[in-house]
């Protein structure tokens, strides 16, 4: 999924753990649903807070052109480091408990071991989001899941 989610009713706030004067603003018609981390299909995630998903409204219509199309946030306490290893372990170990999740529910298995995720560092952010004074620093990554 690329650019930004579309901007719609109805507005949605998310408080961000342990910091509940802050929330994640979406303003989007995609439908969505909101977890607790570590999820049930991945308790080997460290990370603990809320997952905040939206799903493009063609995610689930293979002939849409948004289809598996999604957005995920995780609002995670200040005081659980975010480095790059950590993101992408994290991301890693979620997608390998989703899988193995949806597929024992249908009936299949799949070797998650051999997932790998890679994770770089984007061009330099443009523009902070507008909650953010613009001097605050802001590090985008770019990822990519080999399942």
């Amino acid at each position: 999924m690329s650019g930004p989610l579309p901007a719609a009713e109805p507005t949605d706030k998310l408080a961000a753990v342990g910091n509940a004067g802050e929330a994640f603003v979406f303003k989007t018609s995609w439908k969505g649903e909101r977890i607790t981390l570590p999820p049930g299909f991945a308790p080997a995630m460290k990370l603990k807070g809320i997952e905040e998903i939206r799903f493009a409204p063609g995610m689930f219509q293979p002939q849409s052109d948004s289809f598996f199309s999604y957005a995920i946030v995780f609002s995670v306490a200040k005081d659980q480091a975010l480095s790059p290893e950590v993101i992408q372990r994290e991301i890693l170990v979620y997608y390998q408990g989703l899988a193995e999740s949806v597929s024992k529910s249908q009936g299949r298995t799949v070797d998650a071991g051999k997932f790998t995720f890679k994770l770089d560092r984007a061009k330099q952010a443009t523009g902070a989001p507008a909650q953010l004074p613009p001097t605050t620093p802001v590090t985008q990554y770019a990822g990519e899941l080999d399942w």
